[in-house]
């Protein structure tokens, strides 16, 4: 009798050792009205994830390009970017286009609403479902 163990079971029974699971409490869940009061919630998570993780803020403006997601960073090594929304903000065909770039390389990425929404995606990255 064989078994067959992937990747993924390895990395799921990793992060319970160690205990890299986010559990997701109901304050997690808030969403707020304005985008800057959802990205001040989601960076103080995003700090606690040091030094497995590091994230910085980009600022748009004139001279930036299109569709680049708000925050980005590493994850234990891994490319982050993070779209944040409103209650009321959803992503341009631009920014999913970015998202889907990321992702296809590889990397963690998502529209984010809430702090839930970031450990959910960080949770499935350690295949913690």
């Amino acid at each position: 009798m064989s078994v067959n163990i992937t990747p993924k079971d390895v990395a799921r029974v990793a992060a319970r050792l160690t205990g890299v699971v986010f559990p997701i409490e109901e304050k997690d869940h808030k969403v707020y009205d304005l985008e800057k009061n959802a990205k001040k919630a989601i960076r103080t998570f995003l700090k606690t994830l040091e030094p497995h993780g590091f994230f910085f803020n980009i600022q748009q403006g004139p001279q930036s390009r299109a569709g680049i997601s708000d925050i980005l960073g590493t994850y234990h090594g891994r490319f982050c970017a993070l779209e944040i929304k409103s209650s009321k903000g959803i992503p341009s065909r631009i920014q999913i286009h970015f998202i889907e770039k990321v992702k296809a390389a590889g990397g963690i990425a998502g529209t984010a609403k809430s702090v839930a929404d970031v450990k959910k995606l960080f949770n499935d990255f350690h295949g913690i479902k």
